[in-house]
């Protein structure tokens, strides 16, 4: 846009010109206030719309925050009380491992020291024991014999013999054979070594 005023430079005796290489028309400051004066009512009418939204959004916010905390603090209480269980639960087991051990001795299936007197009971007079061995419903028998009155083999027949008797221990152990024998020298005595095994 182009101006060209008819005011005289004093000076010069030329003519003013004055370009305005901005297309746009300039706004005066008073125009600007107008605006914003008479959208104002727009603006607070935006506020009062907006305004109780954003405080009511907020507060659904922070209800569902304040809702996941609770189940989150209910999930670490029923975590801690599971692995509470988990150890009560584990503890039993091993109680009850126990309980079956004591029983075990308290009330064993085999009568150690009852055993041990019948056995003591049918044994002959040249005869002793080296290693006695109980496993489970096994029992293992190892020892000497010296001759005396009776032949070797014959005093171990006569001790299983004696063993068959016994009322508690032919009840526990059926089937009693010598398994080993072999003479030895015992004490510069001329001796039998024998295995004699007990089974159920």
């Amino acid at each position: 846009m182009v101006k060209l005023s008819n005011k005289k430079n004093s000076l010069n005796g030329f003519t003013k010109i004055v370009i305005n290489l901005n297309p746009k028309k300039e706004e005066s400051p008073g125009l600007f206030l107008q605006k914003l004066i008479s959208s104002t009512p727009l603006i607070i009418l935006s506020v009062i719309f907006i305004l109780p939204i954003l405080l009511l959004l907020q507060l659904f916010i922070m209800g569902q925050t304040r809702n996941v905390n609770i189940k989150n603090n209910k999930w670490n209480e029923w975590g801690i009380k599971s692995n509470e269980i988990q150890s009560i639960k584990s503890e039993i087991v091993n109680l009850e491992k126990v309980k079956i051990d004591l029983e075990s001795v308290v009330n064993p299936k085999n009568d150690i020291a009852l055993i041990l007197g019948e056995i003591y009971a049918a044994l002959p007079k040249n005869i002793w024991f080296s290693k006695l061995s109980f496993t489970g419903e096994r029992m293992v028998l190892k020892g000497f014999v010296v001759k005396w009155q009776d032949d070797y083999l014959s005093s171990v027949d006569k001790f299983i013999n004696n063993l068959m008797k016994q009322e508690y221990f032919k009840s526990k152990f059926e089937n009693v054979n010598m398994t080993e024998s072999e003479q030895v020298k015992f004490n510069g005595i001329e001796v039998l070594k024998f295995s004699v095994k007990c089974e159920k």
